[in-house]
């Protein structure tokens, strides 16, 4: 049985592809223990990124503003590791691994409902579907400037 897809609420305006879709939900490891996403990460917005797109956000300093936000950060990558303002962990099974190559994508949005906010593809589309995303929790107040040194 597939769920209907989202028409109206809270999207992306930047992207397409997934966009009011169900999220998928696959086992990760933290390095410290083996579950469910939410059940490691917890509740509410999710930005899933692949690993390397995660240093794209340190660059124009959206990891903090997010964190403010309340969006939870997740890095998958190879090996669970710590970062400072983000959770990495291991795609246990390559679920995400997969859908995020049937999207094309290299991060995705999900929604505390867990349906897709939005997904980007390349660094540079990360950065803006997560300032996009600080705009609309954060009504852009104290988002930062994308690009810009302080």
């Amino acid at each position: 049985m597939r769920f209907p897809d989202l028409t109206e609420g809270l999207f992306a305006e930047s992207t397409v592809a997934g966009r009011g879709q169900l999220s998928v939900q696959g086992f990760v490891d933290d390095g410290t223990r083996r579950d469910r996403l939410d059940q490691i990460v917890g509740g509410g917005f999710h930005l899933l990124v692949a690993e390397d797109h995660l240093p794209a956000l340190e660059d124009d300093r959206l990891l903090d503003g997010l964190a403010a936000a309340g969006v939870r950060v997740v890095a998958l990558g190879e090996r669970a590791a710590t970062h400072p303002s983000a959770t990495v962990v291991r795609d246990v099974d390559g679920t995400y691994r997969a859908w995020f190559a049937e999207l094309g994508c290299s991060a995705v949005v999900v929604r505390p409902d867990f349906y897709m906010y939005g997904t980007a593809a390349g660094s540079d589309a990360v950065t803006g579907l997560a300032a996009e995303l600080l705009a609309a929790v954060h009504g852009g107040a104290g988002a930062p400037e994308v690009g810009r040194d302080a």
